[in-house]
């Protein structure tokens, strides 16, 4: 069996511009104060505590991580594409408990009831879920993440060009800009 593991965060879905700049925004300080931010606006999770404590709301909001965001563009077709051509499609992704349903309401919404969805908390590790999963192909922007998924499995891994990822280096690692580069690659 073909099977297919998307990270979901800044992979499938997005927000349309970087959540610290929305948290920012509700905290009524201006972007161009923020410090330039590593990954996931860590740099400004580091030094700004109203925009911290935004963000930390954010994440714990049903409205921010499941109804503000938007499919990437192609995320719909590659799901559609990959289940048709006969794909075992999963996505593993960090949520608090609270939003595990909406989590997977949100999935069922945009791509379909033909995809599981894993939940795990974010102080988890989803590197369990996905060796058991044994993946064909792992999708995901998180550079840690993908070289564990390259070390222990088989899978061809796609690396979502973000970034906090550009300077990855990944050993057989395909770096893709559109996500609609996977389906170019694997039919």
């Amino acid at each position: 069996m073909k099977r297919a593991v998307f990270d979901l965060d800044h992979t499938l879905i997005h927000w349309g511009r970087p959540f610290w700049h929305i948290a920012a925004d509700f905290a009524d300080i201006p972007v161009t104060s923020l410090p330039y931010p590593d990954h996931y606006g860590l740099d400004v999770w580091d030094t700004v505590p109203t925009v911290k404590q935004m963000m930390i709301r954010m994440f714990n909001s049903e409205w921010f991580m499941c109804q503000a965001v938007k499919p990437k563009i192609f995320a719909p077709n590659v799901i559609s594409t990959l289940w048709s051509a006969g794909y075992e499609l999963h996505i593993v992704t960090a949520r608090v408990k609270k939003l595990k349903i909406p989590t997977m309401n949100l999935v069922f919404r945009m791509f379909g009831y033909g995809v599981d969805v894993h939940v795990v908390e974010p102080s988890e590790s989803k590197m369990p879920i996905i060796e058991d999963l044994n993946p064909t192909i792992y999708v995901d922007d998180n550079e840690k993440d993908l070289r564990v998924v390259a070390a222990l499995t088989d899978a061809r891994v796609y690396i979502v060009d973000a970034p906090w990822n550009r300077d990855a280096s990944i050993p057989h690692a395909f770096r893709v800009e559109w996500l609609d580069q996977i389906i170019q690659m694997e039919l």
